[in-house]
């Protein structure tokens, strides 16, 4: 094979190369969805017996009971979805005044933002506003508004409300996608503690230490955070209210709250993160409580938790 051959070969497999990088970035900014091919190893390794599923055609040997569930299922999800509501605009127009008004005043600035808005003040619950939520069919751009009308609602209500902490935690649990904009979305929440009210700093407190507690997000989203607040009282009170609900998580049950801090062990930002947390617990770290009971009781898990942080971090340098 000569130089100019193989140069020509070469040449031929760019071309087609860069058409398909064009053709990705037009989907991406088309807002379509593009999903990873999820064939497991076990799907390869059965091949021979089961079939290829993947194929189109192909045969699927033991598979059709599973398959038949999972089309009544999806069948199922669908017809709910489509009798709860259409789309945005039929939210829109099926709302009431008052809660456009709402709207507005919270700065719901597009229909997508608006219907969002309106479907979490007009439901029974957060399982029925997720349902909601999910027979929208927005888009990826569009679903990261779901995330930001959620913490937005939670931090302007008046006290905290656990109503969207269960809906952000079945939300997070639809899709992976929806922990990463949750990740994003409190790091720019970290970076305006000054221009907080107090009781959106307890709400927001309350939201995250409820996530990390359910596992919906890790305490590795804490890597970005200075722990010495020098010039910050009010990211003193955040994270004073956030570990305060994280220590008082599960109250008969220790171990649950030392799984929550143990995890931080398999990140690679592990040794700033626990030098951070240890820093806030000496200097910054307040649990008094009118049941001095609980009070008592927090510290000692406030203190089991800096024990074990200080023999991962000796455990993780040995590595």
């Amino acid at each position: 094979m000569t130089y100019k051959t193989i140069k020509k070969k070469n040449s031929a497999v760019l071309e087609r190369t860069n058409r398909m990088r064009k053709w990705i970035r037009l989907l991406q900014k088309e807002g379509r969805v593009i999903s990873p091919f999820e064939i497991g190893w076990k799907d390869l390794e059965d091949a021979e017996t089961k079939g290829r599923w993947w194929i189109v055609g192909g045969v699927w040997t033991g598979q059709q009971e599973k398959l038949v569930t999972s089309r009544k299922e999806f069948l199922n999800t669908k017809d709910k979805a489509t009798k709860i509501r259409g789309s945005v605009g039929d939210v829109i127009s099926s709302a009431t005044p008052k809660l456009l008004n709402l709207a507005q005043k919270q700065r719901m600035n597009t229909d997508v933002r608006r219907a969002i808005f309106c479907i979490l003040l007009d439901s029974n619950d957060y399982i029925d506003a997720f349902e909601k939520l999910v027979s929208l069919n927005l888009n990826d751009r569009q679903e990261r508004d779901i995330v930001h009308v959620i913490i937005r609602c939670c931090g302007s209500s008046r006290k905290y409300n656990p109503y969207f902490a269960h809906l952000s935690q079945r939300v997070c649990e639809y899709h992976h996608r929806f922990k990463f904009t949750y990740q994003l979305a409190y790091w720019d929440v970290f970076k305006q503690f000054d221009e907080m009210k107090e009781s959106k700093i307890i709400n927001l407190a309350s939201l995250l230490a409820h996530l990390i507690a359910n596992f919906s997000l890790s305490l590795s989203i804490l890597k970005v955070v200075d722990f010495s607040f020098r010039d910050s009282k009010n990211g003193i009170r955040f994270f004073n209210a956030f570990f305060y609900n994280l220590l008082h998580y599960d109250e008969d049950d220790t171990k649950t709250v030392m799984k929550i801090f143990s995890r931080l062990a398999n990140s690679k930002d592990f040794h700033s993160i626990s030098d951070g947390i240890l820093l806030f617990f000496h200097h910054h770290l307040s649990l008094e409580h009118e049941d001095e009971e609980r009070t008592l009781k927090l510290r000692k898990r406030a203190n089991k938790v800096k024990r074990m942080l200080q023999l991962l971090a000796s455990k993780v340098e040995k590595k």
